[in-house]
């Protein structure tokens, strides 16, 4: 039996030293594996931390700029939102004074719009009183009754099919 055992033996060492050696290698790599994962987490906590850094330094140069520029930005477009309102309720009063019944009750009125200056508009006398008070709450200097402008002086208020109208006066 001696002989017999003895291989079988040598196979079963052979097998052993084979298995130990291939644990020592897969420790050995999870050994390495681990170490491999700390160094990459802390060199990205790292990355991080000085994206952080800089993101934090440069926003906050930008965000002072960037919220000059929005207040200059924002009080711009509120004036235009004033001038726009007061613009339509200047056109609606103008809509709703253009009734007459001769022509003693027309106006002639200069008033100026965002896309143009010193457009002359025939309303009867309470719209060209409604709109001079208007004016001068909203914008004081816009409007003029009867001014002695260029394009004034060619046109004359008339009460036409019981309308304010303007007409030439050449």
């Amino acid at each position: 039996m001696p002989r017999s055992f003895a291989p079988v033996l040598r196979w079963l060492m052979a097998t052993l030293l084979a298995l130990l050696g291939l644990i020592a290698v897969i420790l050995a790599l999870g050994y390495l594996l681990k170490s491999n994962e700390q160094q990459v987490t802390e060199f990205s906590e790292q990355l991080a931390e000085q994206a952080q850094q800089q993101q934090t330094t440069v926003p906050a140069r930008a965000n002072q700029t960037s919220l000059a520029e929005r207040a200059l930005v924002k009080a711009q477009l509120d004036q235009q939102v004033l001038l726009l309102k007061a613009q339509e309720a200047e056109q609606e009063l103008i809509v709703a004074n253009l009734t007459c019944r001769d022509d003693s009750q027309c106006r002639v009125v200069s008033l100026s719009f965002i896309d143009a200056d010193n457009c002359a508009v025939a309303v009867n006398f309470i719209g060209a009183s409604q709109l001079k008070k208007l004016v001068d709450l909203t914008s004081p200097g816009q409007i003029s009754i009867n001014s002695s402008c260029a394009q004034l002086s060619k046109v004359k208020a008339s009460c036409l099919d019981n309308l304010c109208q303007l007409l030439s006066s050449e």
